[in-house]
């Protein structure tokens, strides 16, 4: 008898409470690409990477307009240190409950492998280190923003959302 009041008091509290939508938006971002490997002598490397993007607006009641900003960072070899190598950001139109796709603009990595080459001739060779240079891969960042609101955010790894917490 106790469980059926307790379910009946629910009910009716549950129909009397009004439903709270709220502008939150789930992000879901992989990351894609292809490269060309270093050959040879040759230790230039290049990559190409993308973020290809779903935004869903569950808790949403009506739909809104979302720009979704992303930002790509990479290790700067010669300088030792992380920086924002390119960013974007796109417009639309979040429908409740429906996910929507997005892809961005393939950014080009390129760097030099750390590496030695020969100096000199003979038996006894001598080899020069090469350090590394160029701009390597790192991390992004993709952010839902609403009225200039952020509704949804998600990061490749915590010291790339620190960064962006803390510029």
């Amino acid at each position: 008898m106790k469980t059926n009041l307790l379910f009946l008091m629910m009910t009716l509290l549950a129909a009397v409470m009004p439903s709270q939508a709220s502008d939150n938006v789930i992000l879901q971002v992989k990351v894609k690409g292809r490269h060309t490997a270093h050959s040879g002598n040759d230790s230039a490397e290049k990559h190409q990477r993308w973020l290809e993007i779903s935004a869903a607006g569950m808790s949403m009641n009506e739909p809104r307009s979302v720009t979704i900003q992303w930002h790509l960072f990479a290790d700067d070899l010669a300088a030792d240190n992380v920086v924002e190598h390119a960013k974007g950001s796109e417009t639309l139109n979040l429908q409740p409950g429906r996910p929507m796709e997005l892809k961005t603009k393939e950014v080009v990595f390129a760097y030099v492998r750390e590496h030695a080459e020969r100096s000199s001739s003979g038996r006894r060779a001598v080899y020069k280190r090469i350090e590394a240079t160029g701009n390597r891969y790192h991390g992004w960042a993709v952010q839902a923003v609403i009225d200039g609101k952020t509704v949804g955010e998600a990061y490749s790894s915590r010291d790339i959302e620190s960064r962006m917490k803390n510029p």
